[in-house]
Formats: structure tokens, C-alpha cells, sequence
């Protein structure tokens, strides 16, 4: 297969497949008081690592619709600067001594401090929407790549439901622990990106441009995407939205762009150490995590209601529940029946009961019967103060362990690989940490 094509395929699986948070390698914050839509579902976090994000990117799927964009009372860009003055460097200075030698082991949970520095954002490229076009860089990775302010704090914003709702120091502290957890997740992130480059430029130097190129169109479509999802008609209202919650438009596709590059890049690297994992692993691992596969009594259920107020006596009430039973036992569609004939607000949920765990179903005379069926029986008429129900079980999972199935394989040999991917993620991130030089300027 051409090379090319490989990759450009890579990057349009990423970029489709993965949701913008998990993009973006930091969590979906819930919704506060916005009105864009939230996202379903938890997406990695951005403390996380991006082995898990990708080995968990073949989850998702087109229907997930992208970041909760959280309105956080962060503080101001100006604000930031004010709280964390530091003098200006002028264009062309020399970078900061490192404090990171090369082959010295860099911890997971700090860096060594140096004296923090201002430069024009002119001297690496954009990555945010500034009007006083000064970025303070707080970390310079090997030569020529460097993380702003700027951008670690747009990654903290989007991880705003953790600390919106906190006040005083307890706030100001977790800010600053969401800002140290996301500058380590951008430095390992651009090691990555630098290595796969490095790599590139010496095989296959003219795929590095067709690799941006085909990025940025990936970018523009999840960003596209999200703009439509939540109604969003023009760039000029997109970019106010952003704003308003502390971000932009260019770093959020910035990190788009750079995320999705690492993917196809640890897609590959990770690739051949999945399919290590063997049935026997697979089988001693169900056989000694047993209680991870224990399941509660639990039911998915339809019900079909006739009440007495719809009818002049009890009689025709349970004539007309008897005909109804007869159609829905001789196969009538049970959810047609429901919306068509039902007087229940089961209608409103396309049929479905209320609960699916024992002490959870209601009206609580149903209880019994509901976890009697199996899954596709239909009940009898069961009597009530109100009036007559039918119901028809749909799915059923009796208590106990899950049996050692196809699906249970399959879902123990995602986890397998997940943590073999995660290993040999950290041993590639340690690797390029003893290699490169890291320097750390001081953090807020």
C-alpha cells in the first residue's frame, strides 16, 4: 500500500472515529450555563495518557458530538498575566538554559523550575486569538517546539467542570494542579509529534507536508462538525462562543491538528503490541478478575397500559386489554401497540418500563413478573388499581458471572491491550524524556 495513502487513511479514522475531546486528549466537562450541547459519554482525560485515548478511540462512534463547552469563570488572559508577571524577551533571544539534561529521568509529576519568559507569538506560529500578540512560553522542547500559556490554560478550560464550581483557594489550587497535569500531557504530546517527524524527515521527507495538509482539512471538519451540531451558522459566532468559555478557534484546531498526527503515530508504534495478547491471558485474566465480571438481576421492558378512566365499566376495560394481549402475543409489534392503543407515558418512551433492577421498577406490581419472563415473552394481563398491564421483556440478565463468551473475550482483550498499549506508551514517553531536552519555565 502507498505509504501515503496509509497515512492520509490514518488521519481520516482518527479525526472521524474520535470525538473532539478525546481529539483533544482532555475530558468532556459537563454542561454548565451554556447552551451548546455537552458530549455523551466520558472521553480520556487530558491527565491521562494518550495510549488509552487511542486505544479506546475505536469505541466512539459519528454519533458523539463533541466537547461540552463549559463557561468557566476562569481567569481573563490579562488576569493570568497579572497574577504571573514576567519580563519580556525580545524576538531572536536565547532560550533558557535547560534544566533537564539529556539523559537525566524526568518525573510524572513535576519539572525543575526556570525563570519564566515572554515571546512574540510571531516565533512559533499561532496558537490563539491575541490581541496583544505576546504568548508566555512555559515549556521548549528540544530545538524548535514550544508550549504557551495560552494553550495549556485552553486545556484547562475545557476540563472547567472540575473546578468552575469551587470558589477561593481551593479553586485557584486546582486550577493549578489541571495546569500542571496539562502542560505533562502537551510536553509528551509534542515529544511524540517530534519524534514522528524526526523519522519522517529522515525516510519520508515529503510526507510531512501531505500529513499537515490532510490534518488541517481533518480539523476543519470535526470543528465544522461541532459547529452545526450545536447550531452555530458562522465563524464569527463560533469564535465568540469560544471566547466567552476562554478559548479559540486556532487552538483548538491546533490541538486537533497535533492530536490526531500522535495517533497515527502511536496507532502505529502500538499497534503489533495488541495483538500479543493471547486467549490463554485472556482466560487467566477472566479466571482471576471474577469479580469483574459479576452482573445483577437486571431487565429492559415494555409496557402497555389500559386504564379504567378510558372506559364506562371494569369489563370493557379488560375486553379491550384481552384484545390487545391476543395481537401482542400473535406477534403485533409491542411498541406499535403501545403508541397506537396504550394510555400510559410509556408511549413517550417509545414503550419502555420504568426501571431495570429489582426494587427499581414501577408501578411496583409489576416487579415480580417483569423478571419472571425471558427476554421476547409477553406477560398476561396483570391488574392493577388503575387498570390493566401488559408487559413484554425485551433483554434479561440474571445475577451471577458473566459466562466466558465471545463478547466477554473480547471485551477482557480490549483491556489486555489497553494496558500493554499504556506500558509501552509510558516506556516510548520516558524514552523520548531521557533523549530530549526538556525545559520547564516556572508554573503558576
Amino acid at each position: 500500500m502507498d505509504a501515503v495513502m496509509f497515512l492520509v487513511r490514518q488521519m481520516r479514522y482518527a479525526a472521524h472515529v474520535m470525538p473532539i475531546a478525546a481529539t483533544l486528549g482532555c475530558a468532556a466537562t459537563p454542561q454548565t450555563s451554556t447552551g451548546l450541547k455537552p458530549t455523551s459519554g466520558q472521553s480520556p482525560s487530558g491527565g491521562g495518557n494518550p495510549a488509552q485515548a487511542h486505544s479506546e478511540s475505536a469505541t466512539y462512534s459519528e454519533s458523539h458530538p463533541g466537547p461540552a463547552i463549559a463557561r468557566p469563570q476562569a481567569p481573563s488572559e490579562a488576569d493570568s498575566y497579572r497574577r504571573y508577571p514576567a519580563p519580556v524577551i525580545p524576538a531572536g533571544s536565547a532560550a533558557p538554559a535547560s534544566v533537564v539534561p539529556v539523559g537525566a529521568p524526568v518525573p510524572a509529576s513535576a519539572v525543575n523550575p526556570v525563570p519564566s519568559h515572554v515571546i512574540p507569538a510571531t516565533a512559533f506560529g499561532p496558537t490563539a486569538d491575541r490581541a496583544d500578540t505576546q504568548l508566555r512560553v512555559v515549556a521548549v522542547i528540544g530545538t524548535d517546539s514550544v508550549i504557551t500559556d495560552d494553550e495549556v490554560w485552553q486545556m484547562v478550560r475545557q476540563r472547567a467542570g472540575e473546578y468552575v464550581k469551587l470558589t477561593g483557594t481551593e479553586r485557584e489550587t486546582r486550577e493549578k494542579e489541571l495546569f500542571k497535569e496539562s502542560l505533562r500531557s502537551l510536553i509528551d504530546r509534542e515529544l511524540i509529534l517530534a519524534d514522528f517527524l524526526a523519522k519522517l524527515r529522515k525516510n519520508k521527507p515529503e510526507l510531512i507536508d501531505k500529513l499537515q495538509a490532510e490534518s488541517r482539512q481533518s480539523a476543519e471538519k470535526e470543528l465544522n462538525r461541532f459547529r452545526k451540531l450545536n447550531h452555530i451558522t458562522n465563524e464569527a459566532d463560533f469564535a465568540k462562543a469560544l471566547r466567552s468559555q476562554g478559548m479559540s478557534i486556532k487552538g483548538l484546531q491546533r490541538q486537533i491538528e497535533r492530536k490526531s498526527m500522535v495517533d497515527i503515530y502511536l496507532g502505529q508504534l502500538l499497534k503489533d503490541k495488541k495483538a500479543t495478547v493471547t486467549l490463554a491471558e485472556v482466560h487467566q485474566y477472566y479466571l482471576t478478575h471474577s469479580d469483574e465480571f459479576r452482573v445483577e438481576d437486571e431487565v429492559k421492558w415494555l409496557d402497555l397500559f389500559v386504564s379504567f378512566n378510558r372506559f364506562a365499566t371494569p369489563a370493557e376495560a379488560k375486553k379491550y386489554a384481552e384484545d390487545l394481549h391476543r395481537q401482542a402475543v400473535a406477534g403485533s409489534d409491542f411498541v406499535e401497540l403501545v403508541k397506537k392503543h396504550g394510555h400510559g407515558d410509556s408511549a413517550l418512551r417509545d414503550g419502555e418500563g420504568i426501571g431495570h433492577k429489582r426494587g427499581e421498577i414501577l408501578p411496583r406490581e409489576l416487579e415480580t413478573t417483569v423478571f419472571t419472563l425471558a427476554a421476547g415473552q409477553v406477560s398476561n394481563l396483570i391488574p392493577t388499581p388503575t387498570g390493566y398491564h401488559i408487559v413484554k421483556t425485551t433483554e434479561r440478565q440474571n445475577a451471577g458471572v458473566k459466562p466466558f463468551d465471545e463478547q466477554t473475550q473480547k471485551d477482557v482483550r480490549a483491556k489486555l491491550s489497553s494496558h500493554v498499549s499504556q506500558r509501552e506508551y509510558q516506556r516510548v514517553i520516558e524514552e523520548l524524556w531521557r533523549k530530549t531536552t526538556v525545559r520547564v519555565v516556572e508554573l503558576p
